[in-house]
């Protein structure tokens, strides 16, 4: 409103996009920096539960032979 009675709307457009893109960018770093964390612990787990099924019953084996 203040950029149509003042003439010059399209400088007001490009000061609000512009603070947006920043309010948007700063968003998408916070929730990154969030995620990661959990991401790691997530596949970690699933590594983790891979490799157990992997070599518990190599471990069974071993322990039925002795």
């Amino acid at each position: 409103e203040v950029g149509e009675t003042t003439g010059k709307l399209e400088s007001m457009l490009n000061k609000v996009s512009q603070y947006y893109d920043e309010q948007v960018s700063a968003t998408i770093s916070a929730l990154t920096s969030l995620i990661e964390p959990f991401l790691i612990v997530f596949l970690g787990v699933i590594i983790g539960g891979v490799v157990l099924c992997m070599f518990l019953p190599i471990f069974k084996l071993v322990s039925a032979i002795h």
